[in-house]
């Protein structure tokens, strides 16, 4: 049985409990091995796939064996197979094999950055246009006020003023777009990416 046979019958979340983690609420865990406190590691269950949001990482189920073992590739492939019940015909992996699983790996893991990197830029541009609106919103509450105080009855500046403030409730809206975003999972981060227009995107 190759490696990827034995990661393609195997069960993340099996494996997850296995190895001792505690219950997943939601497809989300603490990342025990860390003394984490939050349920910030999310499981995928179906591509059999980890991330962990407070530290940027994840991988497959070697990868999330070797994070809580401290292990190598080899000692991790073993564990699982132990697991699993199963005898490796060969106790050593090949070096093609070895290639493989590391150009998968580095590949997931380039992947990951990407994609953390556009998860903190595009939340930099939401903040930024929410602080602009605030402080649009904070002007037209100042000014209104400086009305108020003249006595100043004069509807057109008034109205002026009302629009403008009553037209940055938009910036409510982003501010509930920016936790929704910061509490997205890898797949549902990658699915916003790849509907999000790219004048917002870049």
């Amino acid at each position: 049985m190759t490696v990827a046979e034995l990661v393609q019958r195997a069960d993340i979340c099996q494996v997850w409990v296995a190895q001792g983690g505690p219950p997943v609420r939601h497809r989300r865990g603490r990342a025990w091995w860390r003394d984490g406190a939050g349920y910030n590691v999310r499981l995928d269950a179906k591509r059999g796939l980890w991330y962990d949001h407070a530290r940027g990482e994840g991988g497959g189920i070697l990868d999330l064996i070797q994070r809580v073992m401290g292990c190598d590739r080899r000692a991790a492939v073993h564990w699982l197979a132990n697991q699993l019940g199963v005898n490796l015909e060969d106790s050593s992996i090949s070096a093609a094999e070895q290639r493989t699983l590391a150009q998968q790996r580095c590949g997931a893991e380039r992947k990951a950055r990407e994609l953390a990197e556009w998860r903190e830029e595009y939340l930099a541009r939401l903040r930024r246009k929410r602080n602009d609106l605030w402080d649009a919103e904070r002007d037209a509450c100042t000014t209104a006020l400086r009305l108020l105080a003249a006595g100043d009855d004069d509807s057109a500046r008034w109205g002026a003023a009302w629009r403008h403030a009553l037209g940055n409730l938009e910036g409510d809206a982003i501010d509930r777009q920016i936790d929704r975003v910061a509490g997205m999972s890898t797949c549902e981060l990658m699915a916003l990416r790849d509907r999000t227009p790219q004048e917002l995107a870049a």
